[in-house]
């Protein structure tokens, strides 16, 4: 998977599972859609079963990227599908009355779905 989107132009740095890890392996394609402020990286991490990677979901998605809240998962067989905003910014809206709202970029869940049926089909 990981030479795949390599070949498709993407940069992916393997991640190098510490002892104790849930995955066997796992990997991150970055910075796709980097010519908008809708980029995003897409942690895949690779469980030996659907079930381990149900049950480490939680905990691992709230531990990817600089905006955790804003992240997207799913789950594919014992792979674990994981996007998060590669913005380290926040997008702020000023009203005329009252606070300044700021949340993260954010990024299209058609494009996230993408990634994952390019790599699930590979």
């Amino acid at each position: 998977m990981v030479q795949h989107f390599r070949s498709l132009g993407y940069t992916v740095v393997v991640l190098h599972p510490r002892a104790g890890e849930p995955y066997r392996d796992a990997f991150v394609i970055q910075s796709i859609d980097s010519d908008t402020l809708n980029s995003f990286n897409v942690a895949v991490y690779r469980f030996a079963s659907g079930a381990l990677a149900k049950a480490h979901r939680r905990a691992l998605v709230a531990s990817f990227g600089q905006f955790p809240e804003s992240n997207q998962w799913e789950i594919k067989n014992a792979d674990l599908f994981v996007g998060t905003t590669a913005s380290t910014e926040l997008h702020c809206t000023f009203p005329n009355n009252g606070a300044p709202s700021c949340k993260p970029y954010t990024f299209p869940r058609n494009r996230f779905e993408t990634v994952v049926a390019v790599a699930e089909g590979h």
